[in-house]
């Protein structure tokens, strides 16, 4: 569980501006605007598109974490891939091939089995996640973006660089849930030291090293 300080000082360099007047609050020592007084109560001020950390996941870990990605090619699980390539059947692949193109990314477009939108919203604001729900907020004024899209509807917006976030996330769902693929689960260990599932040729926790059965 990712935890941070909204209180904490001096303020960090979120790019929050003051609600009454929009003076930038980057390294200021107390919750007090000095432009125009305003007592800043930070959860209430900070947006759920603000940048309060950086990617857990960035998609060049090796072994692959399991993200839920398959070989384009063969259609087996790169999940556990110790290099660039299908363990199944060689292919060559990049984690990157895999996430849209843009510095914003509509969920709905990308993600096959995503969790009802108040879910996922939720779960990415606990885990501190940039986000924005389309019809929350304006997203061509947030993002510039022209359209989102035909027949979206209503959408869960994230930065690119967060991509690989959302897919831990989305599985982590998917094993609580029961909603994932009955074939992936069958073939997964659950790590006893912290949670993780695993791939079932990994001996060590691809997360915390734990040895696979240990208690």
């Amino acid at each position: 569980m990712i935890s941070i300080d909204l209180y904490q000082l001096p303020i960090p360099a979120w790019n929050l501006p003051c609600p009454k007047c929009g003076y930038c609050l980057n390294g200021l020592p107390s919750h007090r605007c000095p432009e125009c007084g305003q007592h800043l109560d930070m959860e209430a001020i900070v947006p759920t598109h603000a940048r309060l950390r950086e990617p857990a996941w960035t998609g060049t870990e090796l072994p692959l974490p399991d993200f839920g990605l398959h070989c384009d090619s063969c259609g087996a699980p790169l999940a556990g891939a110790v290099q660039r390539r299908c363990p199944a059947c060689g292919r060559p692949f990049s984690p990157f091939d895999f996430r849209p193109d843009g510095e914003w990314i509509a969920l709905s477009g990308c993600v096959d089995t995503l969790p009802p939108t108040s879910l996922i919203a939720d779960r990415l604001a606990d885990q501190y996640v940039p986000h924005v729900v389309l019809g929350r907020e304006n997203v061509s004024e947030l993002f510039g973006l022209t359209s989102a899209g035909p027949g979206l509807g209503e959408s869960i917006y994230v930065p690119a660089d967060f991509y690989f976030d959302v897919l831990a996330l989305v599985r982590a769902w998917a094993a609580e849930s029961g909603s994932g693929d009955a074939a992936d689960k069958r073939s997964e260990w659950s790590c006893a030291e912290c949670g993780e599932f695993n791939p079932s040729h990994f001996e060590l926790c691809w997360n915390c090293q734990a040895q696979r059965g240990r208690e």
